[in-house]
């Protein structure tokens, strides 16, 4: 819709579109062993703030390349949240539970993608495309915020590995 509504709606503007964000993903997915995350749950938190305000940001970009630029940031934030958390997973609990705590978290994450699936559609009709936007990436704003407000989730530490974890 933003493509053919903002941007002309041509494949290789839309491409652009999807390039920008996969690229980034993967880019930054690639390097995050550089980094040395040891508090999951705030590198969760902060990166879905980041996240949402960068869809606050594409809501209200004039320019493809402005959107780009927005769309390729978030890109640049997903690992933050995704990768320390599935590491705090796979470390943080004994082996007997560790496929149950994945699988619980995988499909919460799941089953609410129908949900935006589902609602898009209504919130796009009700508020335009800028006030979707707006209330998507001010909701992912505010759940981040959230997070951050919970002492427990912003100082979760990532458990120490034994020699033998490691390997």
């Amino acid at each position: 819709m933003v493509n053919d509504d903002w941007f002309g709606g041509r494949y290789s503007t839309l491409a652009w579109i999807e390039f920008s964000f996969a690229a980034c993903v993967a880019l930054m997915g690639l390097n995050m062993g550089r980094f040395k995350l040891t508090r999951p749950g705030f590198a969760y938190a902060a990166s879905m703030a980041f996240i949402g305000l960068t869809v606050l940001a594409m809501g209200w970009a004039e320019s493809l390349w402005l959107f780009i630029l927005w769309n390729a940031l978030a890109g640049l934030a997903l690992p933050f949240a995704w990768l320390p958390i599935q590491v705090y997973i796979q470390s943080a609990f004994k082996d007997k539970l560790r496929g149950r705590v994945s699988s619980a978290w995988v499909s919460s994450q799941m089953s609410v993608q129908p949900i935006g699936l589902l609602g898009i559609g209504p919130l796009i009709d009700g508020l335009g495309i800028r006030g979707a936007f707006a209330a998507r990436g001010g909701g992912m704003f505010l759940a981040g915020l959230l997070g951050l407000s919970v002492r427990a989730t912003r100082e979760a530490t990532m458990p120490k590995l034994v020699a033998s974890q490691a390997e």
